[in-house]
């Protein structure tokens, strides 16, 4: 099969750009001015008033006009105003860049993409740095095209070079990125022979790749944003986390750990025109109850809630409730699979299938959680990494809850006294109840004999601590957490069933087998065949990461037309909140 200049419509419509021939192209360099210096900190609970909708400012009329000739009137242009103070439970490590993942939601204002995507989750060839991306006729070679125009925000023009840096890094012995072990085992070499192109060479054929590695619409945890190599390299890592540098519609201004991080409107986005808002203020809020009490006394404009939320603000005025289905997943880790004892404790039990099924599929109380935590606003699944939103799924049939069979099952495995196993439990912004829920299945276990070590700590210290590198001494759990769902999850099958991955749990040659047929599939029939062996394989064998319920993102907004559009809704990016929806007046570019 050739490949050629991709032009395949794939899946008509539903990923209507996962092989694109796109418009444009360029890139550029120029010179450097120094970061912006920090302002003064924010206080902890700000109490500005709202941000005001947008004045019209129209240029004056001449004060001498020929008799002749009437005056134009001038194009009013929007003006940054105001501020939407935005409150999270959660706000990952603070970090000015994106390095583990995408966990700082807040960055997506911020930082341009290398390929751009609609609000609906399709990869748009108009709104990131890559304007085309074509394949070889061996489907080993991506060509990558950069546009002209993009600047970061200490006046460096963006260019591929740019690109190639940062993908790079992502391999490099500093990375964090959940890809790493995926593109250091797929990828020959990331180059950029000038600053209009960058090749992307694979060492085997592979039609997805851009669009699940550096989109955003696909990626997850590759590095896929925009990072200006000539800052990066003169500051290094821990000068950049300090005064970092973008180039999207918002500059971050000043950091405060654990607190709060500030961002400024640029004039004029090259993408996204004038940002709605002069100041963008997000704000650690790590209880619920004062979330909504903030955003209820209009101390903050926007906040991302429980379920139990969304039913409490139900009825409350001068708030509105956004929710959208289906765009995650409930998951839940069971660590280091492939370990079969551990030094000091003896035979590790979750390297056994048997005792991965009782604790998953018949010890965990789906239907209550759903109704009691997720208030219904859930589904029950075992799908994972093929979900409702890819184009490859079909509901798998859901286990029944039983705790006896799940007992018996155990003791028949070899600990009829149970066992014991840390439960590292850090909440997620996507799942303010997550701790909870967590709490209600340490509950369950520990009535059929696991004795339940709880290891409450943030995400963070959960990563930089145990995760890098991995340190279990013991069989252990953690989450629970929220994962977004892809349209074209085929990378997922490398990233996490992968020793060489940080965020691996499994490791099986037969799902490494399976997982590389359907990363490497090469018609839409054949990727939908090959992703649901795969997902029921790894259903069955309970690898990877388990899915417990399908969900969506939940946010509260003060309701002022002036603030917040009467049309705006959350866009198809778990992790973004919908923010272009929120900050720029230009909604979306056609």
């Amino acid at each position: 099969m050739r490949f050629g200049k991709v032009r395949l419509l794939l899946f008509s419509g539903v990923v209507a750009s996962l092989i694109v021939a796109a418009c444009g192209g360029g890139g550029g360099g120029d010179e450097e001015e120094a970061a912006p210096a920090a302002p003064a900190a924010p206080t902890a609970t700000p109490t500005r008033a709202p941000a005001t909708a947008p004045t019209a400012i129209v240029a004056p009329r001449p004060t001498a006009v020929p008799a002749a000739t009437v005056a134009p009137t001038a194009t009013a242009r929007p003006v940054p105003r105001g501020e939407l103070r935005y409150a999270l439970n959660e706000m990952g490590t603070f970090k000015g860049f994106q390095d583990q993942g995408v966990t700082n939601i807040y960055l997506d204002a911020a930082y341009d993409y290398m390929i751009g995507s609609t609000p609906d989750g399709i990869d748009d060839p108009t709104s990131g740095i890559i304007s085309q991306w074509t394949v070889s006729a061996d489907g080993k070679v991506w060509t990558l095209k950069t546009r002209d125009g993009i600047k970061f925000h200490n006046g460096d023009a963006a260019t591929a070079k740019d690109v190639a840096f940062w993908l790079n890094y992502g391999i490099s012995d500093d990375s964090r990125f959940s890809s790493k072990g995926a593109h250091i085992r797929d990828v020959q070499s990331f180059t950029a022979p000038d600053n209009n192109t960058a090749v992307v060479t694979l060492r085997s054929p592979n039609v997805f790749w851009p669009q699940t590695q550096i989109s955003k619409a696909g990626c997850g945890g590759s590095p896929c944003q925009l990072v200006p190599e000539k800052y990066f390299t003169s500051v290094g890592t821990g000068g950049f986390n300090k005064t970092p540098v973008s180039s999207g519609p918002y500059k971050i201004t000043n950091i405060q750990i654990g607190a709060s991080m500030t961002m400024e409107a640029v004039d004029n986005h090259w993408f996204f025109g004038t940002p709605r808002f002069k100041t963008l203020y997000w704000q650690l809020v790590p209880e619920e109850i004062t979330r909504l009490a903030l955003l209820k006394n209009r101390d903050i404009e926007a906040t991302n809630i429980s379920r139990d939320g969304a039913v409490q603000l139900k009825n409350t005025r001068g708030v509105k409730t956004f929710n959208r289905d289906g765009s995650g997943t409930v998951n839940i880790r069971l660590e280091n699979q492939w370990v079969t004892e551990y030094p000091g404790y003896g035979k590790n039990p979750l390297s056994v299938l048997a005792v991965r099924q009782a604790l998953v599929l018949h010890a965990i109380d789906r239907d209550t959680l759903a109704s009691t935590f997720l208030k219904g606003f859930a589904t029950s699944t075992v799908n994972y990494p093929v979900t409702v939103a890819d184009v490859a799924y079909e509901k798998l049939p859901l286990p029944k809850f039983d705790p006896a069979k799940a007992k018996q099952m155990i003791a028949d495995a070899g600990w009829a006294k149970g066992f014991e196993l840390d439960f590292f439990i850090w909440p997620r912004p996507a799942l303010p109840e997550g701790e909870e829920m967590a709490e209600s299945i340490a509950q369950g276990w520990e009535k059929i004999g696991v004795k339940v070590n709880r290891r409450n700590m943030s995400y963070d210290s959960w990563k930089d601590n145990w995760l890098f590198p991995a340190k279990w001494t013991r069989p252990s759990v953690s989450g629970l957490w929220y994962l977004a769902n892809n349209r074209i999850s085929a990378s997922l099958g490398q990233s996490v069933n992968n020793k060489a991955s940080q965020y691996s749990q499994s490791y099986s040659q037969d799902t490494i087998d399976l997982g590389q047929k359907w990363f490497n599939a090469k018609t839409p029939e054949e990727y939908k065949k090959l992703g649901l062996e795969f997902t029921r394989h790894v259903a069955n064998n309970l690898e990877m990461q388990p899915a417990l319920f399908d969900v969506g993102v939940l946010v509260a907004t003060v309701d002022d037309p002036k603030l917040i559009p009467a049309d705006w809704k959350i866009a198809a990016f778990p992790y973004s909140l919908g923010l272009e929806l929120i900050a720029v007046n230009n909604v979306w570019k056609k």
